[in-house]
């Protein structure tokens, strides 16, 4: 019987035990909005958020299109395939032919607005004018040349609807 018992308490350690790998984005995601991210990145880099943003550029650009006060903080954020982030993350994109077809989209000019689901990664915030470090965040900025702030690797982009840009 004390064996039986050691066993079970044995296999229950095990299956308890985090696995080589796990990280906080393997967690369900949050419906944030873009503010929330700009205000408390700390508390949201490395887990999985859910947000709409409003998408431009080929560097895929994203912004807040949420309603209401201007945000008393900001970053540059955008969005990167997980297929090109180093070290990998622990996802893969749900849909990478729709990923490449709003990529596709954005190279001619177009804009989006969509829900991404993703794992967002902070290194830098702005609030009064000056740019500050994430505590606990990365060390260099995301993109090229390291020029943005924050970046979401996609999961999943949801609801998408394309406009042409200003003057097209």
């Amino acid at each position: 019987m004390t064996a039986l018992i050691k066993h079970i308490v044995i296999a229950l350690t095990l299956i308890c035990l985090p696995r080589a790998g796990d990280d906080r984005s393997s967690l369900a995601a949050k419906h944030v909005i873009m503010c929330d991210l700009f205000k408390y990145p700390e508390k949201f880099s490395g887990t999985m958020v859910t947000v709409d943003v409003y998408i431009a550029g080929k560097d895929l650009y994203i912004d807040d299109f949420a309603p209401g006060p201007p945000c008393s903080s900001y970053m540059r954020v955008h969005l990167e395939m997980p297929e090109k982030v180093k070290p990998s993350p622990s996802f893969h994109a749900d849909s990478p032919r729709s990923l490449a077809d709003l990529r596709s989209s954005l190279d001619k000019g177009y804009r989006a607005f969509a829900t991404i689901t993703g794992r967002f990664d902070a290194a830098y915030f702005w609030r009064d004018h000056k740019r500050n470090r994430v505590p606990g965040g990365y060390e260099r900025g995301f993109g090229p040349h390291d020029s943005y702030d924050g970046r979401i690797i996609v999961k999943s982009i949801d609801d998408v609807r394309l406009m042409t840009s200003p003057g097209r």
